[in-house]
């Protein structure tokens, strides 16, 4: 009879979480296409370097520069040098991810393969993971729609390219970062 009843137990246990593992998975999903569907770039760097989401505007906004497939999974090291500059994601990212200091530029002026300039705004919002210590950065690239604008705008305000100072050496240390209970799941 105990026996009958744990059977019935664990096969009721089993149930709810599959249950809650399809939920999961939808949430995921949806989460993934709310993403995707954005025109705003959005990337996620974990503390170690490597590139753990991206979304499809990354690539159209970089000109197919930092295109989804080749760059998911690899480490922001590995993206070529010039590529890393034009973006800001080579030192601005590296303090991001060593001494949670955020970036934000507004108007920056890249120049594309073919010769074009685009404008873009830049931002990269180091985030604490619930639970643990070291930082993920997420990576914000949007158009500036208004070239001339930002133009005037980086003229009134030569502040406006800025990186903002963070008091402490380690995110762990600091109290008013965003903190999150996880993040978009690996593609």
């Amino acid at each position: 009879d105990q026996i009958t009843d744990l059977y019935f137990s664990l096969e009721r246990a089993q149930r709810e979480l599959e249950e809650r593992n399809v939920s999961l998975v939808e949430a995921l999903a949806f989460n993934d296409n709310i993403v995707e569907s954005l025109h705003v770039g959005i990337g996620v760097v974990r503390p170690d370097g490597r590139v753990i989401n991206w979304n499809r505007a990354m690539g159209a906004l970089t000109r197919g520069l930092l295109d989804k497939e080749e760059v998911m999974g690899r480490l922001v090291s590995e993206i070529p040098e010039d590529v890393r500059e034009r973006f800001a994601l080579g030192a601005a990212l590296g303090a991001a991810l060593r001494f949670g200091t955020p970036y934000s530029e507004r108007g920056r002026i890249v120049q594309t393969a073919d010769g074009n300039e685009i404008h873009l705004d830049v931002r990269h919002i180091p985030v604490a993971i619930s639970g643990e210590g070291d930082l993920h950065v997420i990576v914000v690239l949007e158009a500036c729609h208004s070239p001339i604008a930002c133009s005037i705008q980086r003229q009134l305000d030569p502040l406006t390219v800025r990186v903002h100072q963070v008091p402490g050496d380690r995110c762990r240390e600091r109290q008013d970062l965003p903190v999150t209970t996880g993040l978009p799941r690996q593609a």
